[in-house]
């Protein structure tokens, strides 16, 4: 999502030296980004502060003399590097006590509902972007590959058509599509001639197996491809079938016309950003959204009630 910030970014100053800081889960998408001229690795883990390190790296982006830094993340520690890197311009919205280390404190946050909004208005002097201004949405781009009709393959029968597969939720069951529905729709597809492939990370196994278990004819790719193959498999698809999750980000920037299943979340704060997608949610459920990991009341009906019959129309 912060794409959509660079667009900005490289727009408005289309001769500056684009960099980003980011930890080894998302700095390998970022290679997919050719505004970015330079990649800073930050090692730390998500609860880790390892003081020497970041005082080490500063002092590596300190050398690069940058002239300004926009911080995403609300936390004091991200705003730490940015600080003793020297960078005179340090942009960044109002998160955990972290006055001194920026000098441009944005504070109205509320007045953006959309988290990619959030992220472009730093851009743009204080208050000078408002929640519904138009902005550019994420794209992502593998080098080599090209897009017909805005997917690979557009305009073939169904045989040899693939669809992509993301059965993850990293944040808990309560963003999960149950396994059997996405065996069910994974199934009809096959017997349409359609290819089906599964992506994951190695964390995503169990979930992988249930589905293998119901359709045995899935090709998995689940836990077996860095980030950037899994990205270059759902740019290599016709349509995609996810969760509320990060794969589901990366479908939507290769414009792939996908299918998004929304449960415990809110698409009102971080929906898929395209001109190709579906978001199938239960609006008429009292406890939805809950953004909880599991559901409160064990019945996940906000998923459940989402049946394989309402997908195969969507992706129809």
């Amino acid at each position: 999502m912060a794409h959509a910030l660079i667009q900005v970014l490289q727009a408005q100053h289309p001769q500056a030296h684009l960099a980003i800081l980011a930890p080894k889960s998302t700095l390998p998408i970022t290679e997919l980004m050719p505004e970015i001229q330079e990649r800073f690795l930050l090692e730390d883990g998500h609860k880790e502060f390892n003081f020497k390190r970041r005082w080490r790296l500063a002092r590596q982006i300190r050398r690069q003399h940058f002239d300004v830094a926009y911080i995403l993340p609300n936390t004091l520690k991200s705003a730490v590097i940015p600080f003793l890197a020297g960078i005179p311009k340090r942009i960044g919205w109002k998160g955990e006590s972290r006055y001194v280390l920026l000098n441009d404190l944005r504070k109205n946050v509320e007045a953006l509902p959309l988290m990619v909004g959030r992220y472009v208005a730093l851009a743009y002097p204080d208050g000078a972007f408002k929640a519904g201004d138009a902005f550019p949405y994420p794209k992502l781009t593998i080098p080599g590959h090209s897009h017909k009709n805005g997917h690979p393959d557009a305009g073939r029968s169904s045989a040899g058509k693939k669809l992509v597969i993301s059965p993850s939720a990293a944040y808990g069951p309560a963003k999960r599509w149950p396994s059997e529905y996405f065996a069910a729709v994974a199934k009809a597809k096959l017997d349409e001639g359609w290819k089906v492939q599964m992506i994951g990370a190695p964390s995503d196994q169990e979930v992988a197996e249930a589905i293998l278990t119901v359709e045995p004819r899935i090709e998995s790719f689940v836990g077996k491809t860095s980030l950037v193959e899994m990205a270059t498999l759902i740019a290599q698809s016709d349509q995609m079938l996810t969760n509320d999750s990060g794969p589901m980000h990366i479908g939507a920037a290769f414009e792939i016309p996908l299918v998004a299943i929304f449960g415990s979340s809110s698409p009102g704060f971080t929906p898929p950003l395209g001109e190709k997608v579906c978001v199938i949610e239960k609006n008429d459920l009292p406890c939805k959204p809950c953004f909880q990991r599991t559901c409160p009341f064990g019945h996940y009906n906000c998923l459940r009630e989402i049946t394989p019959q309402h997908v195969l129309k969507a992706l129809a």
